[in-house]
């Protein structure tokens, strides 16, 4: 401001100067001795011509002055180098929204495959996810997320087929569930169907390099799995690396979390999880089944500048993977004796995830890989799959899962098509190419496929997806490969 009056005031003096000028007045000291100390007598102007000059400068004056405040007033409004406005006034916010997704779908199934006990041979239409979030922050730092799954399973699902002889012999019916319910008002029959609670944390973070979140938390891995909805994972499905939960997908437990700025581009991402573990494939929510718990530890470090999108990093989780069952002791009489907790199998677990990815002009490249170590502290009996198709022995009790080792990776490449003319319609052609090996001990879970497809996302909450599959299966067990083909709409809302 000091700038601003220091103007003014040189204009004013300009002025003044300017206009006794203007009227004829001598400023300089030099007059005759012979009339030092008495007045000098000015010539004669015009006064009309001595006005007009000292209202030129007069208005000219004005409209500096005014072109100053207007420059004062910009100041005041627009100064984000003062304190208090940096100060941003906070707005407690409560949100709903989710996703879900529908896929008309055909797998072509190789004739008397063990695959059509698990799979629809026929064209139809599947819904496999319908997730609602819940998000509040009613404060700066804490904030609230619950993420809940529908799904209209278990009605009609077989669990174990029917059993033939060679012979054609009915050895065993098929085991299908049956949540169907009657309404004893109007008779009508309906089915409850099932949900999931994928997540329900609480989340406080005073700062961008730390936080601490409590509760039922996604897994903190891979590039789709904390972010999985169908409108942000570019194919129809997720990999098997994920369908199969190589990786518990979500823990429930304590996460530790922050992000560390190296620059305006470059961060590192970081998270520290302590949970109950899980027991076989799923997550143990409702009690730790071992005294053991799980521990995980992941990094990631981004480039994220204009045109230039680069990600890189992985997780390391370390837990033990354990069965158990309540058994009663009573006395001959029926009476209670004692009660104890024991335990049925035992593995430590060790699995190891990197991911990279990679955006520049429209073309995405990205890969996930994952490797697993089970080490038998206790085996467990195989199941009935083992059994099957591995042992080809259907005795129970003659054989248990032995130590395994596994291996999942995948690369995807896709590119945007540089479209301009149908803005924002975004077209985006994709290739897959992904390997899965979940146990080296069970065979029947290898999967080697190889898929094409087309995205189309007419705006942000909206994709449209066309996909074929190649699978390329064991033949011994699979009776040959397979082919898929599917059509999907996937929504957020």
């Amino acid at each position: 401001m000091r700038t601003k009056h220091s103007l003014r005031g040189v204009l004013a003096l300009t002025v003044m100067f300017m206009g006794r000028f203007a009227l004829g007045v001598e400023p300089l000291p030099g007059v005759p001795a012979a009339t030092a100390g008495q007045p000098v007598a000015a010539e004669p102007t015009e006064p009309s011509e001595a006005q007009d000059a000292t209202r030129s400068l007069e208005s000219r004056l004005a409209a500096v002055e005014a072109e100053l405040a207007a420059m004062k007033e910009q100041q005041v409004t627009e100064r984000p180098w003062e304190e208090e406005d940096l100060v941003e006034e906070f707005e407690p916010t409560l949100s709903v929204h989710g996703f879900f997704d529908l896929t008309f779908s055909y797998s072509d199934v190789p004739d008397n495959s063990p695959l059509l006990v698990y799979m629809m041979p026929y064209p139809t239409f599947l819904m496999s996810s319908v997730n609602v979030f819940v998000d509040a922050k009613p404060t700066k730092t804490f904030s609230t997320t619950v993420e809940i799954g529908f799904h209209f399973m278990p009605a009609g699902l077989y669990r174990e087929p029917a059993l033939y002889s060679s012979e054609g012999a009915r050895l065993k019916d098929a085991k299908r569930d049956d949540p169907w319910i009657r309404d004893s008002a109007t008779t009508a029959l309906s089915f409850p169907g099932t949900t999931r609670i994928v997540r329900a944390q609480a989340s406080y973070q005073p700062r961008d390099w730390f936080g601490i979140t409590a509760g039922k938390f996604v897994t903190p891995y891979g590039i789709w799995n904390v972010e999985h909805a169908p409108t942000v994972v570019l194919p129809a499905h997720v990999p098997y690396l994920q369908v199969r939960q190589m990786m518990p997908l979500e823990q429930l437990g304590l996460q530790a979390f922050g992000r560390v700025f190296f620059g305006s581009s470059t961060y590192l991402d970081y998270a520290v999880t302590l949970s109950n573990g899980r027991a076989n494939i799923v997550n143990t929510d409702i009690g730790d089944l071992d005294k053991n718990k799980a521990l995980g530890l992941g990094l990631g470090l981004s480039y994220d500048s204009a045109g230039l999108l680069l990600k890189a990093g992985g997780y390391l989780y370390y837990g033990k993977l354990s069965d158990s069952e309540p058994r009663v002791t009573v006395n001959e009489s029926g009476g209670f004796e004692s009660a104890k907790m024991v335990q049925l199998s035992s593995y430590h677990e060790l699995i190891a995830a990197f991911h990279v990815l990679t955006e520049y002009k429209g073309l995405r490249f990205q890969g996930e890989l994952l490797t697993t170590r089970g080490t038998v502290i206790k085996p467990q009996q195989a199941s009935v799959m083992d059994l099957a198709l591995a042992a080809q022995d259907p005795t129970p009790g003659r054989y248990y899962q032995a130590s395994w080792n596994g291996l999942g990776a995948y690369l995807l490449l896709a590119y945007t098509l540089p479209i301009a003319l149908i803005e924002p319609i975004r077209i985006i052609p994709y290739a897959v190419y992904e390997y899965n090996k979940t146990r080296d001990t069970q065979p029947y879970f290898n999967v080697q496929y190889v898929a094409g497809g087309l995205t189309v996302r007419p705006q942000a909450d909206l994709a449209l997806k066309l996909e074929y599959v190649r699978f390329f299966l064991d033949k011994e067990i699979y009776k040959g490969d397979m082919s898929m083909y599917a059509a999907q709409i996937a929504v957020s809302f």
